[in-house]
């Protein structure tokens, strides 16, 4: 008997211990951050957490799954576009793991300087004698501090950043300290807040997203050889500008519950009566210029996208419709800057129009609204439906942005607009590619795309 109860205390221990190393191995640590600066993106946890990383040179992508079961974060996406380091995307792709992607413009693939764990991942992407250190988060405060001392006979430096929150916490007030006293130029160029420092040297690029559904993120660099300062956000807002007692630097006040250009409603409801009569539409072209998207041997991308939006827009037109393009011609506009188009006209539409692609054989049409918006979502149904009822094209569903391929469209996820992206069809389809190839489909795919539109401006689904 002896021996068998110490057996029995012996099995309820080894399932207590074995219930202990369950939760302490279960992943509770949330990604809090993710910034870019001076060559090296940091990703930071809100407790420390183990990692793995995946390289794929042929496809220019280095991927980090973080054991992370949340993101802090409203952001989906930082746009950085400097040296070797393209976009950085993130997503919570499996419950207890978060995949933070890394869109390169070469072949080199980053090397990683954390040790494991850690609550800070840092990749770097090119050496530089400076180094900036990001704030991890933003709680009350949070600053960005120029580690490196600058020179006496330099010129005027960038240094602290700092952006005070109100008791909602949302950003109140943006203070940037310089090394010595500078003038500003603020303007605004669509939905970004540009502030030129024509006494300061050029800075180097420091990217702090504020987690805020207007103001979105905060920037530094330099343009013709002096330093900018920026503010990305999903509206333009009322700010009061003012330079600091020493003149080292300013301070903006950001009051986020008054826009800074109101514009005047339209003089007819978007949803009801009288169809397209009066209604403005953006039309975004997908790529353009150096963006070619993808291609077949039947067709470009941009040049089938831009094609079918030049027939939309004269089938809007001719039904009364105003219609405004993102490009009409072969050129590259950056993303931000399409959705911020359409929000400062006060679109009733928003379309961006795209052609697919597929390594395996697929057709047919598929059509993403962003997620949580029943307008958006309106528009792409009635879009996707009036599409395949005009070409006859099979359907691949209608979809939230985040069950795109890459996860959060850039044109919907920070659009305001009722927005909708259609993928009209698959490139390297043979039949598909050769309907795209054909300008009378072309023709029948803007007919149809007008009969959606039509459809969403009556108020029907």
């Amino acid at each position: 008997m002896i021996y068998q109860g110490n057996g029995l205390r012996f099995i309820a221990t080894l399932i207590l211990a074995a219930l202990g190393a369950a939760a302490i191995s279960a992943p509770a640590a949330h990604v809090s951050n993710v910034s870019f600066a001076d060559g090296t993106l940091k990703i930071q946890l809100t407790a420390p957490s183990r990692f793995t990383t995946t390289r794929w040179s042929s496809a220019r992508r280095f991927c980090v799954d973080v054991d992370a079961s949340g993101i802090d974060l409203q952001l989906r996406q930082l746009s950085v576009y400097s040296g070797k380091l393209r976009t950085v995307r993130w997503s919570q792709w499996k419950p207890e793991s978060v995949r933070v992607v890394l869109d390169l413009t070469s072949r080199d693939m980053p090397t990683v300087i954390s040790s494991q764990p850690t609550d800070v991942i840092e990749v770097r992407l090119e050496p530089s004698a400076v180094r900036t250190a990001v704030a991890p988060a933003l709680t009350s405060a949070a600053s960005i501090d120029q580690q490196t001392p600058t020179p006496p006979e330099a010129r005027a430096q960038i240094g602290d950043i700092v952006v005070d929150q109100d008791d909602e916490g949302r950003p109140s007030r943006v203070t940037v300290h310089t090394s010595a006293p500078v003038a500003v130029r603020d303007t605004w160029s669509g939905n970004h807040l540009t502030l030129e420092l024509p006494d300061a040297a050029e800075s180097p690029e420091r990217i702090l997203p504020v987690n805020d559904p207007v103001v979105l993120r905060v920037r530094t660099g330099g343009d013709r050889g002096h330093a900018v300062f920026v503010l990305d956000a999903a509206q333009r807002f009322t700010y009061k500008l003012q330079q600091l007692e020493d003149g080292k630097g300013f301070s903006l006040d950001l009051l986020l519950s008054t826009p800074a250009e109101p514009t005047p409603p339209p003089a007819e409801s978007p949803l009801t009566g009288d169809g397209l009569r009066g209604k403005l539409v953006v039309l975004d072209p997908g790529h353009g210029g150096k963006d070619n998207g993808t291609h077949s041997q039947w067709v470009v991308e941009k040049e089938a996208n831009l094609d079918i939006a030049r027939r939309l827009k004269a089938v809007l037109e001719s039904s009364g419709a105003r219609v405004v393009m993102t490009r009409s011609d072969d050129t590259f506009i950056p993303l931000p800057d399409r959705p911020a188009l359409a929000m400062k006209l006060n679109a009733n539409a928003f379309v961006s129009i795209h052609c697919n692609y597929a390594a395996s054989m697929a057709g047919g049409t598929e059509a993403f609204y962003r997620r949580n918006d029943g307008e958006s979502r309106r528009l792409a149904t009635c879009l996707y439906d009036a599409h395949r009822a005009q070409t006859g094209l099979g359907g691949r569903r209608v979809k939230p942005d985040s069950g795109a391929p890459d996860g959060g469209l850039a044109v919907l996820k920070h659009n305001a607009t009722p927005c909708a992206l259609i993928e009209i069809a698959f490139v390297n389809n043979p039949t598909e590619g050769r309907k795209l190839a054909d300008a009378s489909w072309r023709q029948s795919v803007a007919e149809g795309l007008g009969k959606g539109l039509e459809r969403f401006m009556e108020g029907r689904d």
